[in-house]
């Protein structure tokens, strides 16, 4: 999925068989909701492709997250959902592996970057922190709120990039003026 997809909201659609399902991007108004159930299976994927075997070996651990996050990525019934991963679990799979895809800002790893010393300030960061900036940025609290988490990520990483580059415009104006005197 490209910046886009997920910037116009788009949604994804797995039809096989009899089923048709609607798969749609996480929304942020509901972010706790959905991070019990994501982040387990985001950790157990770590630095995993998604093939099918390997997603059937999270499926064995992680069956009812997995069921809690396609419910609520497809607004379907979880009971329904549990039903199709215990009758037909390549269907379901088929399922797991769009719900990953679609939603892919969340679930794509990233290596993590060194600390450097004076990064120990960044510690405390919170998501009120994230919102600050976005906010800043222009957006408001219940836009930020109805953006999927890919958008906000995207939007996150364009205004720090924005305030990174007004910085070092600024201390190159410093600079100047000190060295002109």
């Amino acid at each position: 999925m490209n910046e886009f997809f997920i910037a116009n909201d788009r949604r994804g659609m797995l039809n096989e068989q009899d089923l048709s399902i609607e798969v749609h991007q996480l929304k942020m108004h509901n972010f706790d909701v959905w991070i019990q159930s994501a982040e387990p299976i985001k950790q157990a994927l770590q630095n995993k492709d998604h093939s099918d075997e390997i997603l059937f070996d999270v499926m064995k651990t992680h069956l009812l997250k997995i069921t809690m996050l396609c419910a609520l990525a497809t607004e379907q019934d979880v009971q329904y959902l549990f039903e199709i991963a215990k009758t037909q679990g390549s269907l379901f799979c088929k399922l797991f592996k769009e719900v990953l895809n679609v939603n892919q800002a969340f679930f794509k790893t990233e290596k993590a970057k060194a600390k450097r010393r004076n990064d120990k300030a960044d510690d405390d960061f919170s998501w009120f922190d994230s919102f600050h900036v976005l906010i800043s940025a222009g957006h408001t609290h219940e836009s930020i709120m109805n953006m999927n988490y890919g958008t906000f990520i995207g939007y996150l990483k364009s205004a720090q990039k924005q305030e990174r580059n007004k910085i070092k415009i600024m201390s190159n104006a410093v600079r100047s003026a000190h060295h002109a005197s």
